[in-house]
Formats: C-alpha cells, structure tokens, sequence
C-alpha cells in the first residue's frame, strides 16, 4: 500500500483538494476486536490509564477480479462505512446502447456479497458517485469551472436526479462527505490556498444548505470526518476532534502524535473513519494509485512486565519510519518497550529544546533522544550528558566497517561514539568548470580567489543570502580555516582569506531581480531513487558542471545531508540497556532492508545497498524503485560510484556552531552595506575571543 512513497512525486495542497475523499455513513455498533472485558465506552477513554494502542490491518475483499473484466473497464467509485461496516462503490464495465455509454453501480461487503445500487445510469454520471446514504441515496459532486464553486448532485436508486445543490458563498471545492444521525449531509470544503482555510456547509434532505463556521481549526490538512453515535469528528493531521453543531466548535479528545500510528500521511491519507461505542477506530486510507488499506485502532493493557524506554523526538507527527519501527520493536521484545514522547500541546521547538536542555541538565529527560533537538552537541559531549555507544557496540559485535562511514560519524570524539544514524543521505555540490579550470581540488584560498576572478554575472544558488555562502565557505573547517585557536582561546578575523570569503559571499547573494545563471548546483543522492535521477561525474562533466563538495580540513568530501535518522542516548538514562536494544534493532538487516524496500531511503549497512543495487542492475527497474519511471536499468558504473561517495562522505565539524553563529551575525552588517570589513572584523574579533575564554 506504500508503493507509491517510493516515487518521486511533490503532492500540493491544490492537488490533495483536488481529490474527494467520501466519509463515512450511518453509524451500528460495529465488532470489537478487543479481548472480552476490555471494551471502552469511546476510543480516547484508553488514554492515560495503563492502556496501549492497538494497530490492526484489515483485509478488504478483493471486487476487482469481478468488476473490471477482461480489459480492466470496471472501476471503483469509492469506500466508505455503510451501516458500520466498510464497503465498496464500483462502476461495472461500460456497455454501449444508441450510442450512449451505460453502466451498472455495485456495492461490496466485506463478506463478498454484492448489491446492485444502480442498475442502469448513463458512464459520466456514474463515474463521478462517491457516496451512499442510509436511505438507499447516492451523492456525486460536480466539479465548479474557472471561479464557479462545487455543486453536490443526489440521485435515486434508478439513478434520477433528487437535486443539484451549489455550495454558496466563499465555499470553496468539496473535500469530504458525512451523514448525520439525523440524516443531514456533513461536507466539508476547501475555502483557498490557507492551511487553515477550510469550512462546512450541512445539507438537508431537499439540498437545503446552512454554512458552519469551523473555530480554532489547527494548522495543518483534516484528514477526515467521520460520526459515531457520539455526533461528528474531524481528524486534523495528528488530533482526533468532536464538532459541535451548529457552532462549528472544535473539541480535542485524543493525540496521535504519542503513539505508534501516524495518522496523517500525505501519501497515504485518512478517506474515511467510524468511530464506536466499544473503544475501536477504524480507519480506510486510499493512496494516489487508488489502493485501500483498511485498519483498526482499540486498546489493551499494557505488559507490566516490561520495562519501559522512553524515546522523545520532534518529528513523531511525521516520521512514519520511527513509528513503525518502535511497534516492531515493542512487537517482538520481552523484557523492553519503547514508550514515545512528543513535544506538549502548542509547544515550539525551541521551547521542546530547552525543555529538554533543562531536564539533561539536571540529570533527568529521556532515555533516548532523536538529536535534532539539540542545536550544539559539543556542550553535552563536554558535560558527559551523552552516553558513549562504542562500548554497546563492541559487546553487541557491531562493526563500524559493516557501515557507511555517517552512520557513526556525525557526533563523535576518537574511538567514543555520541550519535547512531540509521539513513545515508548526502548532497556534493558542482560548480561551473570554467570558474577553476584546470583545478581539480581546489583550497579555500584558491576557490576564493577563483570566484572572485570570474568575470560573469552569476548566483551561489537559488535563494543563497550572503550570510548562507558564508557559512558553506566555513562549516567544513574545524578551526575556519585557521582563523581560531582553541588551544590558546584566541581568533584572528583580520587576513586576506577571511576578507575574499566575505567579498564572495556579497558577490554572489541570490539576486531575484536579475535572472543570472548559477554557478553552484548540487547531486543529491538522499533516496535510493537518486541513483536513477542524479547524474553521474561523467553527465555533469558533460554539462559545464565539475563535481566540488564540500571543503573540509583534509580535502574535498560530500557532505551528510542534516541529522534526521539518528539518536543518542542519555548518560543519566534509567534504562540505557533498553535504550541500545531499540538501536541494535534499528541496525539490524530487517529494519535496514525495511528502511530501503518501505521507505525509499539510503541504508547505513552497506551489504543492504548492493543486495537492492545489484537486483536493479541485475532486473532493471522494478516496482520497488522507479518502475514506469525509469526505463533503463541501474548501471554497475554508477552504483560504484555512489557507493564511493557514501564512503567518503563526511558530517559537518559541530564544535564551531556557536563561533558560525556569531560570524554569520555580524557579518550582516556588511552584507546589509552598514559596516565596512575592519568594523565587521572587530566586533567578531571581541565577540569569539569572550566566547573562547569563556570556554577556556
């Protein structure tokens, strides 16, 4: 079912508004999965109470083989819950009488049995059914043109038109459709290009409509309505809401973003949901090939027995992979479970991060932390909050040579490990060939030297300020280029290299008036599929670009792209044993081969990126990494070469971000042509030198 998010595809919120997803019918008390004497009155009533989440995949009954005939004619309408249970609309084959196409609409249980809806109704008026009321009704929408808005069309059995109602006023496109208990029409609509500009028009029997305004709708797309015998629901994103009608007030009841189920998925959205009296949510998803999965959320008590390990990251609302992984883990471990923890309610990410700042510091805080919340890991590294995993790896007989070189290397000292990266992803820039000519790996004093010599109009990159050149100039330089001296706590700002840096960074500021050429461009090889769309050394070459990277004291590397992927663990951890057993599993063949096959990104085990690139080379693409994208097969060459790229790949020194920061600072001063150099030189000069005795 998550085919499609190994495609390259960039999904707009215009596109997602542009495809319906029917909601749920009248709601019956639907069967429990949960164990006998276990059933809550409503599904967020597990919350809190020594209660667990339970994942469960449905099967759906397969209609295609039925509907679609030799040719594949037939087509599925839609899915919704019908009476509690999850059925499917189908549109048979088209059949042709007086020149006019015909078909037949079905509806499918889960059990097989098929009702014919509508025996016979003209193919364009068919095609566009997607929802079915209690009373036997259908309902099609009918697209607006140019500015012209929605219009919601209820036919009979027989296929007659009931009414056509327009949805009035700034309505915007029809998103999803809920029946109430009462029989009224739910539709929710699409006001704009606004994340939170969505609203709600009720519908009567006769297409009567009454607008309801929706109050403090969340950021972020609603995934779906849906009803229970408790009134109507919206899910938005991670939070699962009751709808007050006729006021439009919204009611949290229940977060996602805590649990192992991710709720929103772009790829992969919520179509419909039901919600029962008996502690259950069920849930039908339908991804952009119109493939539908089917599952149920209920609760069980927790397993005493184990020990909890509690894991806090940043991106739980989104992170599809770490969630999944964690209902592995907790899956098939006896003596661990990992219990995840999200930022609270409304809080920004620097507040999570001192939040969390605060909590290490006393000792405290999680046992496992996905490191992106922590700007300046150097400080914790010092101050021993962070656990060394080399000793965890050596009992486990993890060896580092097993793995592209990022996976250990992003935060460490010596032979101590700080950090665990589960992803190889990492970007080498190129440049113009005629800015360095002959050159083929350039010191930062020669690449200065060459930009500024180039006679022509051109831009770093798309969007670059100065203060973003500035830093790729940098970064790579664990002392900036000799311009500070950790040893003696001491910094000079004031020779020739930094003052060409400073005038380069100015000359090339991203200029949107002028359409000028870029002279920087980049090879980016964050998924697996990268290797078909990248091109090679040789392809740039052929294109005026020389393959560059970043500049690092020892010469020229690719850069690892960010720090998503990866975890550490508390030094003060209650349970940092359990802690390293959820990252053993995270580095283990299984979830490797699960991050490349499900989830389309680059592996750290390097046994796991050749037994998927030589499958590629060996059979070409397949449906895994580009089938119907690309039509020639992954060449050896090229595998070969990237594999040498993530061996020579390198993360970004950590010890200087707060030294960049104060550069980057002050140096806008003189991009902005308020300071000349030797004033920009000066306040560095004081500020870093503090900063260095300070440190000292």
């Amino acid at each position: 079912m998550r085919e499609l998010c190994k495609k390259i595809v960039r999904i707009s919120a215009a596109l997602l508004s542009a495809v319906l997803l029917a909601a749920c019918g009248q709601e019956e008390v639907m069967p429990s999965s949960l164990p006998a004497g276990e059933e809550l009155p409503f599904f967020s009533a597990g919350e809190g109470t020594g209660m667990e989440l339970v994942i469960e995949k449905n099967a759906l009954y397969d209609a295609a083989p039925e509907v679609k005939g030799a040719n594949g004619e037939g087509r599925l309408l839609y899915m919704q819950f019908y009476q509690g249970e999850a059925v499917q609309l189908w549109a048979s084959a088209p059949y042709r009488e007086n020149g006019q196409e015909y078909v037949s609409v079905y509806m499918y249980r889960q059990d097989g049995s098929r009702e014919t809806c509508i025996d016979r109704i003209d193919w364009e008026s068919g095609r566009r059914i997607c929802f079915r009321d209690s009373q036997g009704c259908f309902y099609s929408i009918s697209r607006g043109l140019g500015n012209d808005n929605d219009s919601i069309v209820r036919m009979d059995s027989s296929g007659k038109v009931l009414y056509t109602a327009k949805i009035e006023g700034d309505r915007g496109s029809i998103q999803r459709i809920c029946e109430l208990a009462d029989g009224r029409l739910a539709v929710l609509v699409y006001k704009g290009s606004g994340r939170t500009n969505y609203g709600m028009v009720l519908l009567d029997g006769k297409g009567k409509t009454e607008i309801v305004e929706l109050s403090e709708l969340p950021p972020g797309q609603p995934c779906c309505m849906g009803i229970s015998q408790e009134g109507l629901f919206l899910i938005s994103e991670e939070r699962l809401y009751r709808v007050e009608l006729p006021g439009g007030k919204l009611e949290p009841l229940f977060s996602f973003a805590p649990t192992t189920y991710l709720v929103y998925d772009v790829m992969n959205p919520v179509a419909a949901f039901c919600l029962g009296g008996n502690g259950k949510l069920e849930l039908l998803r339908s991804d952009l090939q119109n493939e539908w999965s089917y599952e149920t959320l209920g609760w069980r008590k927790k397993d005493e027995g184990r020990q909890e390990v509690v894991l806090r990251a940043w991106s739980l609302k989104n992170n599809n992979f770490l969630k999944e992984q964690v209902l592995k883990f907790n899956s098939i471990s006896e003596r661990y479970q990992v219990v995840l923890e999200g930022a609270g309610e409304g809080e920004s990410l620097s507040d999570y991060r001192t939040r969390t700042g605060v909590e290490l510091a006393a000792g405290k805080g999680p046992d496992l932390l996905e490191n992106i919340l922590i700007e300046f890991p150097g400080s914790l590294i010092e101050k021993e909050i962070l656990a060394d995993l080399a000793p965890f790896m050596n009992q486990a007989g993890i060896k580092e040579e097993d793995y592209f070189p990022l996976t250990f290397g992003i935060w460490r000292t010596g032979d101590s490990i700080y950090n665990i990266r589960f992803a190889s992803s990492l970007t080498e820039r190129t440049i113009v060939s005629s800015v360095l000519g002959d050159v083929a790996e350039p010191d930062i004093e020669t690449l200065a030297d060459a930009l500024l010599a180039y006679p022509e109009n051109a831009v770093y990159d798309i969007g670059f300020s100065g203060r973003s050149i500035l830093r790729e100039l940098l970064e790579g330089s664990q002392t900036l280029w000799g311009m500070v001296d950790w040893e003696n706590g001491s910094c000079d700002f004031g020779g020739d290299l930094f003052r060409k840096l400073l005038e380069v960074s100015k000359k090339y500021q991203y200029d949107k008036r002028n359409n000028y050429p870029l002279i920087f461009g980049y090879r980016d090889f964050s998924s697996f599929q990268h290797l078909y769309l990248s091109p090679t050394e040789e392809e740039a070459r052929a294109n005026g670009n020389v393959p560059l990277g970043q500049l690092f004291d020892d010469g020229l590397h690719p850069v690892g792209l960010g720090s998503g992927m990866s975890f550490w663990i508390n030094a003060n951890a209650v349970n940092k044993e359990g802690a390293w057993e959820f990252l053993r599993f995270l580095l283990s063949d299984e979830v490797q081969e699960s991050l490349m096959e499900d989830f389309n990104k680059m592996p750290a085990m390097k046994s796991v990126f050749w037994k998927v690139a030589e499958d590629e080379i060996k059979n070409g693409p397949t449906e895994k990494y580009g089938k119907g994208l690309f039509t020639a097969p992954l060449s050896r060459e090229k595998a070969e070469e990237v594999a040498a790229l993530l061996e020579n790949a390198r993360a970004l020194p950590y010890n200087t971000e707060t030294i960049l920061e104060i550069v980057l600072e002050e140096s806008q001063d003189y991009f902005d042509g308020s300071k000349e150099i030797p004033q920009v030189v000066d306040a560095i000069e004081n500020k870093v030198g503090l900063y260095l005795q300070e440190r000292r």
